[in-house]
């Protein structure tokens, strides 16, 4: 790390933090709706990571976190609710500048209870996630979220929590275009970038069981279309066929969790999900010098069994939260390449483990705010056959979570 940077950080970081502090004094002393509530989060934040994906040099870096949450729930009529809510980020990497990001999101959601035990619901949310660097502005994107819902509630042993419902998705890159820069990954190293629209449709049951315990299970289906990526003709860049690529989304999942104390509980996971898709895509086998056209390359199954707690002590509910998770990754048409970027005979096939282990303790009252004091650390291992995708992340948190209420 370059000298002065973590001076750097952290005087931005306490900045920031004044700022956001003289904006939470000034909405403090601002008369707001009833039943409204408002509470500020900023944090710094160290990572150390090795070995993403490989081909990117193994280096260490520390970014600082902004954060700002703001919620308003209120009431229109007897039977009528509204909730709103805006979450602002800002992320700023010391070495890695080109990672730096503003993320802002809007949501919004009005329920109506129809008759006695059911609710329906409707819900937006807008998301803008742009990047300051200039080389990396062209990842900017825009993701807008609609749904519908319908929750209906019954008394089988505790209670029973029926929801349904459906949903739209439209994920726009405004300064992306795939006709002139082809394949490219996206900074997060999740995937290559590719706008989408889709529609799909989800249930929820939540049961509650003797001895304080509470069973989940639910299952989303969304159909995917991406109307800038139309499939390849043949291993040739830029020849491409009419028809578009589709990706089909499953995902089902289960959870059983027990509330051994107030506030606390321990909860086990599991979750199931695939996407198969029509798309193909063009690989370079490096060793050979040959581009080659991968069918089912998008295709894939994946499992994650998760166990986490959240331990709450002290007269303020200050609390310890942990959580594992072991997930696995089988892809049925994409192979595997080595260092070397040869391409061999075996499928690519991912697991990852992941380690959080969080502390919040509660500071007090000061200056008509609630203080938290957080200290986290976070250890994520991938191992892959595929070269490009085995790494190790450590991630250590140190932040401070001020909340401010309005009743």
């Amino acid at each position: 790390m370059r000298a002065g940077q973590p001076v750097k950080t952290l005087g931005r970081t306490l900045a920031a933090l004044v700022f956001w502090l003289g904006a939470v004094m000034w909405l403090g002393a601002t008369p707001m709706p009833a039943r409204a509530a408002t509470w500020l989060e900023t944090s710094l934040a160290g990572s150390s990571d090795n070995n993403i994906y490989s081909y990117v040099l193994p280096y260490s870096d520390s970014l600082s976190l902004v954060e700002l949450k703001l919620n308003h729930k209120n009431k229109l009529t007897r039977t009528t609710h509204y909730l709103a809510n805006y979450f602002f980020r800002d992320a700023a990497y010391n070495r890695w500048s080109s990672k730096n990001y503003l993320n802002n999101s809007l949501n919004l959601g009005l329920e109506e209870d129809l008759i006695a035990d059911l609710v329906a619901g409707i819900s937006a949310q807008g998301t803008y996630y742009a990047y300051p660097d200039n080389a990396s502005s062209k990842y900017n994107y825009l993701n807008w979220v609609a749904a519908a819902n319908l929750r209906w509630y019954t008394f089988f042993m505790d209670f029973t929590s029926w929801e349904a419902g459906v949903k739209y998705q439209a994920y726009t890159l405004p300064n992306y275009n795939f006709m002139q820069e082809g394949w490219t990954p996206s900074l997060t190293f999740m995937e290559e970038v590719a706008e989408y629209n889709g529609t799909g449709a989800y249930v929820n049951i939540k049961q509650g069981l003797p001895w304080s315990l509470d069973l989940e299970l639910g299952g989303t289906w969304i159909n995917n279309v991406c109307p800038e990526r139309p499939l390849y003709a043949g291993a040739h860049d830029r020849d491409f066929t009419s028809e578009l690529r589709r990706d089909q989304e499953l995902n089902l999942n289960a959870a059983l969790s027990w509330r051994f104390l107030k506030n606390s509980n321990v909860r086990l996971g599991y979750g199931w999900g695939s996407v198969a898709s029509n798309a193909n895509a063009l690989v370079y086998d490096a060793a050979a010098g040959v581009v080659e056209l991968e069918a089912g390359y998008y295709d894939r199954m994946n499992q994650c069994v998760n166990l986490g707690g959240l331990y709450c002590y002290g007269k303020e509910n200050s609390y310890v939260r942990v959580n594992t998770s072991l997930t696995s990754r089988t892809y049925s048409g994409r192979r595997a390449q080595d260092a070397q970027g040869r391409i061999s005979s075996a499928n690519r096939s991912d697991r990852e483990y992941n380690v959080l282990v969080e502390l919040n303790q509660r500071l007090g009252e000061w200056l008509g705010t609630q203080w938290m004091l957080r200290l986290g650390y976070n250890y994520i291992q991938s191992q892959s056959n595929d070269y490009y995708y085995s790494y190790i992340r450590e991630v250590y948190t140190l932040g401070f979570v001020s909340n401010f209420y309005w009743e």
